[in-house]
């Protein structure tokens, strides 16, 4: 593991965990143990997290069919949900390339509703300067659907004034992070 100065000194963290499949009265807010990166992994300091409506099936349970993705019939077997997150690098495994201590980076980070999460480095993107990290930290999955009505309004018609990646103007409805 390659550290950096934002390394925390404590071996554990708070997270959201669940033990069971429920609602919110389900959740609860536990001290954990803090992930250690491995090869090709980034651990991410934890800015803001994402909520989608998968995260929402994973943490209900239902529909069944996604108790087998969450890897548990009658509980999860991952015990802190959530998927996307930003924030900011500090570690980062062997082979790593392309992000720095320091870094900002959004992207999905499985067990992303805790202080620290460790993400796949191909599952990262660096934030640009541009962009808080609260907007990154929207699901994946909106950002996907928002480049694709980009693409499909820059087919139709010319760029109308909205906010890009970069700042730059792309197309109505597209709030991009």
């Amino acid at each position: 593991m390659r550290d950096g100065a934002a390394v925390p000194s404590t071996a554990t963290m708070k997270a959201v965990t669940q033990e069971v499949y429920g609602g919110p009265d389900r959740l609860t807010i536990s001290t954990v143990e803090r992930p250690v990166p491995g090869p090709g992994e980034v651990l991410v300091a934890v800015a803001a997290a994402g909520l989608s409506p998968g995260d929402r099936a994973m943490i209900t349970g239902v529909p069944y069919v996604n108790r087998l993705a969450a890897g548990g019939l009658r509980r999860p077997r991952h015990t802190i949900p959530g998927f996307d997150c930003a924030g900011i690098v500090c570690a980062t495994g062997d082979a790593v390339t392309g992000f720095d201590v320091g870094d900002r980076v959004f992207g999905n980070a499985p067990g992303s509703l805790a202080e620290y999460a460790i993400a796949s480095s191909d599952q990262l993107a660096l934030i640009p300067d541009s962009c808080e990290l609260t907007e990154a930290a929207g699901p994946i999955q909106r950002a996907s659907e928002k480049v694709s009505c980009m693409i499909i309004q820059r087919w139709k018609s010319p760029p109308v004034r909205s906010r890009a990646i970069d700042g730059n103007s792309v197309a109505p409805t597209c709030n991009m992070v």
